[in-house]
């Protein structure tokens, strides 16, 4: 019996494994392209950060509301600001009498000595704790009129009045007929208890 003869043919070519190494090609290795969804996302979030904040930057410092209201802190700054300085300068303030009537005589006192940058002092302080230069220059002024010694004569002939306020006091200056010619207005400096004239 004869022995049946191998075949020298080639084998059959086999389809390559589509889970084989063949898959893993230059292509797969390489980098994988960003997905476009991602860079979609990521421009959206950089356009929300940058509109988010040009708006708070424009809100808070640019926007006449944002404006309006350094404004208004800048004003309350100095309003606190002129409060300290205030209350500083009336702590500080020594020119006046324990009495409405000490400080008036304190006032013709120095009138009669022609000492007007003193008398000024016995008036009452600005809000921002300065001297009121209105009373140096009322006080020049009469002095220029030669009328200083009529001004004393009748700050000397003041009497008191009776004033509802504690913290005031009130002094009457009258002719013969008893009409007033002058007022006089004193306020207490609750800091430092002296009596300061407010109006003249």
């Amino acid at each position: 019996m004869d022995t049946p003869r191998m075949s020298s043919a080639p084998p059959p070519h086999l389809p390559k494994d589509p889970e084989g190494p063949d898959m893993f090609n230059a292509h797969h290795l390489g980098p994988r392209p960003k997905s476009k969804l991602g860079k979609l996302l990521l421009i959206f979030v950089l356009i929300i950060i940058i509109v988010g904040g040009g708006y708070l930057l424009w809100d808070n410092y640019f926007s006449s509301s944002a404006r309006s209201a350094r404004q208004m802190q800048q004003n309350y700054q100095k309003y606190l600001d002129q409060q300290d300085a205030y209350k500083t300068a009336m702590k500080n303030d020594t020119y006046g009498g324990a009495t409405p009537q000490e400080t008036l005589d304190l006032l013709i006192s120095a009138l009669k000595k022609g000492d007007l940058e003193l008398a000024s002092k016995y008036f009452v302080l600005r809000e921002d704790g300065t001297q009121d230069p209105k009373w140096i220059k009322a006080l020049q002024d009469t002095n220029d009129a030669g009328k200083l010694e009529d001004a004393v004569s009748a700050l000397s002939k003041a009497t008191q009045t009776q004033s509802w306020d504690k913290n005031g006091a009130a002094f009457t200056v009258t002719n013969t007929n008893n009409e007033v010619l002058y007022e006089i207005d004193l306020k207490l400096n609750q800091y430092t208890h002296i009596w300061k004239i407010e109006s003249l």
